[in-house]
């Protein structure tokens, strides 16, 4: 008896499937086709940004090797009694990469490649000696990526640039942002709270500075900037500049 109710609970469920499905037919035939499309063109946006992410990749590879071939130029065509045609090549070596880094940094602002083209691109500044270009090119850099592992070492390489640009302020407020955004996992937060402490000394700024040392003696007990740190402490409170 069992069987036969579960053998026509079947027969009804399958005569209301079908009923539902001939009811709707053209609803589910749009329904789907508009699946099947939505999944192609999912397919089709993955592959074409595989697409991208592999010829920026070889791209910035390229402009990579391009940067090195002009740091040698660039090294030679400093040196004393240098030849024309070496300062020339670097000149023109130097032409070259900019375009290309400027050409990746236009053509793939989302990809990873993006971020090494503007890197390379502050990179250049800074050797040429044009600091707050470079700096400039490194905050640019990290306010657009704040989310990726680039934007804290852009801020340290931008308060490098500033500090030879003669602007320890601008040097202090790149550090500080790495503190604010990125304390909790960035692995040379030592380093930098150890700089922030050196800068607030040369801004005799003390208790600035002792603030800073004492994070750092308090939070990374085991790295090697903290007993630079403690060193500053005792130098400072013997020579009166802070309190103990």
């Amino acid at each position: 008896m069992a069987t036969g109710e579960h053998a026509a609970e079947q027969r009804n469920f399958t005569e209301a499937l079908s009923f539902f499905i001939q009811r709707r037919r053209k609803a589910l035939i749009v329904f789907f086709a508009v699946l099947i499309v939505c999944l192609l063109g999912l397919v089709i946006a993955l592959q074409v940004r595989k697409n991208r992410i592999e010829v920026s990749s070889a791209r910035i590879e390229a402009v990579q090797q391009q940067y090195t071939d002009w740091l040698a130029a660039k090294d030679e065509a400093e040196k004393e009694n240098a030849a024309v045609d070496i300062v020339a090549k670097a000149g023109v070596l130097e032409e070259d990469l900019a375009a290309a880094a400027q050409a990746i940094i236009k053509e793939f602002p989302d990809l990873y490649a993006q971020m090494r083209a503007q890197d390379i691109l502050a990179s250049i500044a800074f050797r040429k000696k044009e600091y707050e270009k470079a700096a400039e090119l490194w905050m640019v850099l990290a306010e657009k990526h704040p989310k990726t592992y680039y934007a804290p070492f852009a801020l340290q390489n931008a308060c490098a640039a500033w500090e030879e640009a003669g602007r320890p302020d601008k040097a202090a407020e790149a550090l500080t942002q790495v503190v604010t955004k990125f304390s909790a996992a960035f692995p040379d937060m030592p380093r930098v709270l150890f700089s922030l402490g050196r800068l607030a000394e040369a801004g005799e700024t003390f208790e600035d500075a002792q603030t800073h040392y004492n994070r750092l003696v308090e939070e990374y007990p085991g790295s090697s900037w903290t007993k630079l740190a403690y060193n500053r402490i005792i130098f400072l409170e013997a020579q009166n500049k802070i309190q103990k």
